[in-house]
């Protein structure tokens, strides 16, 4: 059964075994992690598994444009807190015209330590 909904408090159920998350991101001003560390907490104590699919966990400005001294250690240990099950990254060289590819680096779990690259 599938389900959707916002990330904030209150919407893990019982019967939930797993949770994805698609692209959590902070915008100018509206910081996600506040509501994000509430939705892991509720998940893990109903038992359920948290996953972030291609987060973007860095510290925005606030809308001053200024950044948020306080807090910053939790917000970045809570961020490093995830563990990557896998990666895909695109190479290429910076400064050419369109950015041609010239290969990819991908990272397994199932192969950790290592990353694969292919040409």
């Amino acid at each position: 059964r599938v389900r959707f909904g916002a990330v904030e408090a209150g919407v893990v159920a019982p019967d939930d075994d797993l949770l994805f998350v698609l692209c959590p991101q902070s915008m100018q001003g509206v910081c996600i992690m506040g509501p994000l560390q509430r939705l892991v907490a509720e998940a893990e104590a109903a038992g359920a598994k948290v996953v972030l699919v291609n987060p973007a966990l860095g510290d925005i400005p606030g809308a001053a444009g200024v950044m948020q001294v306080r807090g910053r250690g939790e917000r970045i240990a809570f961020a490093q807190s995830f563990r990557d099950c896998y990666a895909f990254r695109c190479l290429f060289f910076a400064g050419r015209f369109c950015f041609p590819i010239v290969g990819v680096l991908r990272f397994s779990l199932a192969d950790a330590p290592f990353w694969t690259v292919y040409r």
